[in-house]
């Protein structure tokens, strides 16, 4: 029996195949494979759900890193030392908000400006010089619209420096101005009677480079500002001769961090002025000495002793006129008369000569139209020795404190007389006035020959005429000149005169409606300036 054979009475059920499907060419399909029938479409389905998470899942890291970049973003605006941090982008609006100077005309847009400035810079910034406050560093801004025609400034480049909690910010720009006028009365007063050089000024544009350094403290305040512009650099593309431009700016009235006009220098408390005064010897034996090393090779010890003697005088005269002018009697009228007699010269052979009268006619003005409070030196800015001449000059800062009575009103403000509101709030006034002092001491001699003198009284009427116009209107018309008033109360005189006869006035305030002008004074009021 065969193996295949199969078993008899076994049942061997049949096996039905599916039919072979066959192609047009003959040839039999291929079997499936994976999956089998009626799977095909749940699994379709779930390629599709997984591929809708697939989707769901990268729309999310997307929304993800969407809300990381907005985190990245203000974290750098956190870090205000980066380069695309608060602090620069602050200083960029400063320039801008500033970019064509402070808009005096428009009341509006001034304003806004002055919001952003005390927004910006703390209340107590220190701007140079001694001098702190917003309200001073927009005064400077004023300063520089009113005095220059301000064009337009432009940044350049920047530089961050990072040291703890403090942020330094150096934005180097190019300020485009054009001199007026007012720059030459305000800034370069020294040369109003050289009209070819003030009128080849007048008018020109210049464009230097200025450095403006900004100190941002933790609370992201400017607490303290610098500036550096190159004002030699300007003018000297304009006026070609060094030796006009070293003349130029000699006298010119630009004090550290590029400030303009004169400089109100804060007063010592009392305790330092008592302790300047009780080593005032000794520190001016060490300034001298300081000179002495500086100029051993130039100066002999007779000159330096000279030199020494010459601040003592100065220093005199501010003594002799701490409160102005004063009557017969008492102990310091007697220092002024004895001051008078022998500090001065009573030569009258040459023009340009300041005599005792002058200077005493001079203060008595003073005292008559104003009550003179103090009168005192601030700081002696230069000591030159000039052989050439014989002479030693002495520049120096000084201020008056004077209160406006109505004999001020009348004397010095008559115009103001049909203002009774402003006359009243102007009557009791304290008025801090700067001043710059130049004493021409004769080496022949060593007497004072001549004193030069500007006041800026435009500066000292700002601090309580707040409104510009109402200033200009109080200066419009008043009676005072670069070194004092131009006018005097008629008095009775019961002093004779202190030079034997000399009366050749030098001092502009001694000149009045009936007197004629000599030909070396010139009279300039405050209007002028201010025009």
């Amino acid at each position: 029996m065969s193996s295949h054979t199969p078993a008899l009475g076994v049942y061997q059920p049949t096996i039905r195949r599916k039919p072979k499907r066959f192609k047009k060419d003959g040839t039999p399909y291929k079997p499936r494979k994976g999956w089998g029938p009626y799977r095909s479409v749940p699994n379709e389905r779930a390629v599709e759900f997984n591929l809708q998470l697939d989707v769901q899942t990268l729309q999310q890291e997307v929304h993800n890193m969407a809300a990381l970049r907005d985190i990245l973003r203000s974290t750098a605006l956190q870090q205000r030392h980066s380069p695309e941090g608060s602090l620069l982008h602050l200083v960029k609006e400063y320039l801008q908000v500033f970019r064509s100077g402070a808009a005096l005309n428009d009341s509006g847009r001034y304003q806004d400006q002055r919001t952003f400035m005390f927004s910006v810079v703390d209340a107590e910034v220190d701007v140079g010089n001694g001098l702190r406050g917003s309200e001073y560093m927009m005064y400077q801004m004023d300063m520089y619209s009113t005095l220059i025609r301000w064009i337009r400034i432009t940044m350049r480049s920047y530089d961050i420096i990072h040291a703890d909690d403090s942020v330094v910010i150096k934005a180097t720009s190019t300020l485009r101005f054009q001199i007026v006028r007012a720059t030459i009365e305000r800034v370069f007063p020294h040369i109003m009677n050289n009209q070819w050089l003030v009128s080849h000024l007048v008018g020109k544009e210049a464009e230097p480079t200025i450095t403006m350094s900004f100190y941002f403290d933790a609370e992201g305040k400017c607490s303290k500002f610098e500036a550096d512009m190159d004002f030699i650099g300007a003018f000297a593309s304009i006026v070609k001769d060094p030796m006009v431009v070293e003349m130029l700016f000699r006298n010119a009235l630009i004090a550290d961090n590029c400030q303009l006009g004169m400089i109100d220098e804060p007063e010592q408390s009392e305790f330092e002025e008592k302790a300047v005064a009780f080593d005032g010897i000794a520190y001016l034996d060490q300034d001298m000495n300081g000179l002495k090393s500086e100029s051993r090779v130039v100066l002999s010890e007779a000159e330096l002793d000279f030199q020494k003697s010459c601040v003592l005088i100065v220093e005199e005269y501010y003594l002799a006129f701490a409160n102005g002018h004063l009557a017969d009697g008492s102990a310091p009228h007697a220092l002024q008369r004895h001051f008078l007699l022998h500090r001065f010269v009573s030569n009258t052979m040459y023009a340009n000569v300041t005599t005792s009268k002058t200077v005493e006619d001079r203060w008595m003005s003073l005292s008559e139209c104003f009550v003179v409070l103090g009168f005192h030196q601030k700081a002696v800015a230069s000591v030159e020795y000039h052989r050439h001449v014989e002479t030693c000059v002495i520049t120096s800062s000084a201020r008056y404190t004077l209160r406006i009575t109505p004999a001020t009103i009348v004397s010095v403000f008559p115009h103001l007389l049909a203002c009774p509101q402003l006359c009243d709030a102007l009557v009791g006034e304290v008025l801090a006035v700067p001043s710059q002092i130049c004493f021409a001491v004769e080496i022949n001699t060593g007497r004072i020959g001549r004193i030069e003198e500007r006041m800026d009284f435009a500066t000292a009427m700002s601090t309580i005429v707040a409104n510009r116009q109402e200033l200009q209107f109080v200066l419009s018309q008043a009676k005072l000149v670069l070194d004092g008033v131009s006018c005097r109360i008629k008095k009775e005189r019961s002093t004779p005169s202190t030079d034997n006869g000399a009366d050749c006035p030098y001092f502009p305030a001694t000149v009045t409606k009936s007197s004629k002008v000599l030909p070396h004074t010139r009279t300039m009021h405050i209007a002028d300036i201010l025009t």
